[in-house]
């Protein structure tokens, strides 16, 4: 994986061929925080899912 913005920690990960998946780990106060997942299908015409 790696690191693309590192003020907010958002990774990127090339599932398969053509297909991304852009994680941004979360942190709440208080809690044990989430990632945030968006996948990104590269292709003639892109899609990115949130």
């Amino acid at each position: 994986m790696t690191v693309t913005d590192i003020q907010f920690g958002t990774n990127l990960h090339e599932v398969v061929d053509g297909i991304y998946r852009i994680n941004t780990p979360v942190v709440i106060e208080g809690s044990s925080g989430f990632s945030l997942n968006q996948y990104l299908i590269v292709d003639d015409e892109s899609v990115l899912f949130s």
